[in-house]
This record gives structure tokens, sequence and C-alpha cells, in this order.
């Protein structure tokens, strides 16, 4: 569920297992050790976006990646001893990552991690061609560890994105507006900060299926 709400910090298997509804499934992930704490000693995670392109001979597809972002930061000071949500949980875009002294450090890995999954994805033929251009602005969340590695928790197929309108201040207009120019130029239209990471080829899309007389 969103904004966190069915996440649970425990210290222990045991402990998860005491907690476990018979009837609910749930996803154990082991905390990672050593995180890089933010400024005042908060837990913290990068909002990294990415803009995934099927091209229209349904096999191709390119990844996108955006050399701006979000720090996610948790409230209070992380202790391994504290397991509140407070402290152990990362949830809202709290500022912008381009003046984060770590970002250009580990903004390369992130976006290899990314270019993997998406290729063996596209090899694997889990992503679904079309005779069509299709695209998808798509985050990654990431955790980075003191000693600069970085650890991809999961995807979000809907990211928030918030626009100038309403947000006049911080949003991603910017962002969007270059997504749409790579997929559709225009005439004085700009990529904006997004990266060609990767191109691969996947799997060819089934034939569509006659229709049936029944």
């Amino acid at each position: 569920r969103n904004w966190g709400t069915s996440v649970h910090c425990l210290s222990s298997p045991d402990e998860c297992l005491q907690n476990a509804k018979d009837d609910a499934t749930y996803v154990v992930q082991k905390h990672i050790p050593d995180p890089l704490l933010y400024t005042n000693g908060e837990k913290c995670h990068i909002k990294f976006y990415n803009l995934l392109v099927g091209l229209d001979d349904g096999v191709t597809w390119r990844l996108y990646t955006y050399r701006d972002g979000y720090l996610s930061i948790s409230p209070k000071p992380w202790s391994p001893d504290d397991l509140s949500k407070e402290c152990q949980v990362t949830i809202i875009r709290t500022k912008r990552i381009n003046d984060w002294p770590y970002w250009e450090k580990v903004y390369g890995k992130c976006q290899a991690g990314v270019a993997t999954v998406i290729k063996r994805a596209a090899e694997q033929g889990k992503l679904e061609g079309r005779n069509k251009i299709q695209f998808e602005i798509i985050s990654a969340d990431y955790i980075v560890t003191t000693n600069e590695d970085v650890y991809l928790l999961e995807f979000n197929t809907g990211p928030v994105l918030k626009d100038a309108e309403d947000s006049p201040d911080v949003h991603d207009a910017g962002m969007v507006d270059g997504a749409l120019h790579i997929v559709e130029p225009w005439e004085g239209g700009s990529p904006e900060l997004w990266d060609l990471a990767l191109e691969c080829k996947g799997v060819p899309p089934k034939p569509e299926q006659p229709a049936s007389d029944f």
C-alpha cells in the first residue's frame, strides 16, 4: 500500500513469523547494513527516474535515465535499535538530489543497475513490444551504503509526478516535457536531463490471433 502503511520493521525471522497472518502474503526484505546517512544522521533513499521506450518494430527497447531526482529522508535520525517507521522507513520525496555530494558518484551505478534489469527483462520476453511506439516513466528506489555501493529496492510504475501549476516551486514538468520530446520530438523542444543508458533487443511480439466467429 502507498505511503509505507504496510511496512513493518521487525528484529528477527522469529518475530516476522509471530506477526504474520495466515491468510496474507508478505515480502521479507533484509535490512541493508551500513546505510549512508543524511546530514543529521537520517536514513535516506534515492528516487531514480527512468524512461523506457519500446520502438514500433516491437523488439527494440531504449532506456533513458534522468540526471536529477529526489532524496527521500526519514523524519528521525537512524538507529539500528529504533524500529519505528519514522526512523527506518523513507517514503516522501524530501528534496532535490542534484546538490547531494554523493550524487555524481552513484548516478552511474544506479543507471547501470536499472540497465541490467531492463536488458534481462527484454531478453527474457518480459517486455511486450507493439507495432507502435510505447513509453513509460518509472522510478527506482535505491539505498546507498557507506561504501557507496547501491542497492535496488523496487520499481514504481506509477511514480508521483508533480505539475508546475499545483507545485510551482518543486515540480517535474521539465522531466515530463523532455520525455515527450524524446518520444515525439518537436521544434524547439529539448530532452532536458535524460541520458540514453541502453538500447537492446527483446523477443518479437506474438502475432495477433484472428477474431473468432463464435
